[in-house]
């Protein structure tokens, strides 16, 4: 059950701001201090005289991310995700106000339960109720107890930062792409493709490189006029296997209801027998 949740919670981990990097323990976390000056009426980058077709400097796209992500309140995210023939799709809430931020969602994922996932984070406790496989109760991992955390979940909390590990992932950003202006969902995105060497990604530092997992990778991003992420989409061939996500944020700054669930609906799997 644990290395089914730090599974789970890894791919979640790689759908939010910050895509799994070593937590940057310069940046401010996302909501702290003053917003960021963003213009609405525009863009950072300059891509409002952009064509179709033409490359942008990846340190201005960069600095487009870091200003939309700093002004981050809250949004409603919708995700799918296709791994080896295994999809899971998800939709809930983000509030990156909090430190570290929260989230709720509701996760279908055959493979591990033929009923919705109720997953929640709040207060650095992550809640997972998976119905009969649960006995209808939630499960809890505290990843402020490192002497409890599933494997390769520590640190899980500061890489929620969307600000995490921004630095590191321009760095592995060789070539950004302005693709056009279009509507998505009535607001108006600018999109972009980017391709990322997987070499210089933190992302992905220590997974097997030698078994298939390719040189670089593309994903499409679409930005607002708030400089915030709207969309994100990638999908790539890592040998005998293919993966491909879809996240969707919206509704950014709208109110959100984001609670922990009764301690009576409540049990700690470490101390479950067996």
């Amino acid at each position: 059950m644990r290395t089914a949740l730090a599974a789970l919670v890894a791919a979640l981990l790689l759908l939010l701001p910050g895509c799994g990097a070593e937590p940057d323990t310069t940046a401010p976390p996302a909501g702290a201090g003053e917003p960021a000056e963003t213009d609405q009426g525009g863009d950072s980058t300059g891509e409002g005289d952009s064509a179709a077709g033409e490359e942008i400097d990846p340190a201005d796209f960069a600095d487009e991310m870091v200003a939309g992500l700093e002004a981050a309140t809250t949004a409603q995210v919708t995700m799918t995700v296709d791994a080896g023939g295994q999809q899971f799709s998800a939709d809930g809430e983000l509030d990156y106000t909090s430190a570290p931020p929260s989230m709720q969602m509701a996760m279908t994922m055959p493979a591990m339960s033929q009923e919705p996932i109720d997953i929640r984070l709040v207060d650095g406790v992550m809640y997972m109720n998976m119905g009969a496989m649960t006995q209808g109760k939630f499960m809890a991992i505290d990843f402020n107890d490192p002497a409890n955390l599933p494997p390769g979940m520590e640190g899980f909390t500061d890489q929620l930062d969307p600000l995490s590990g921004l630095g590191d992932f321009e760095k592995s950003i060789s070539q950004v792409t302005f693709v056009g202006e279009e509507d998505l969902h009535g607001v108006q995105v600018r999109h972009y493709e980017l391709t990322v060497d997987t070499s210089k990604a933190a992302g992905f530092q220590g997974l097997p490189s030698g078994k298939g997992l390719p040189s670089e990778i593309t994903y499409d991003y679409w930005v607002g006029d708030d400089s915030l992420p709207h969309r994100m989409a990638t999908s790539m061939d890592a040998g005998k296997q293919s993966v491909s996500m879809d996240i969707e944020m919206s509704d950014w700054g709208k109110p959100v209801d984001i609670k922990a669930p009764p301690a009576r609906d409540v049990f700690d799997p470490t101390q479950a027998p067996g």
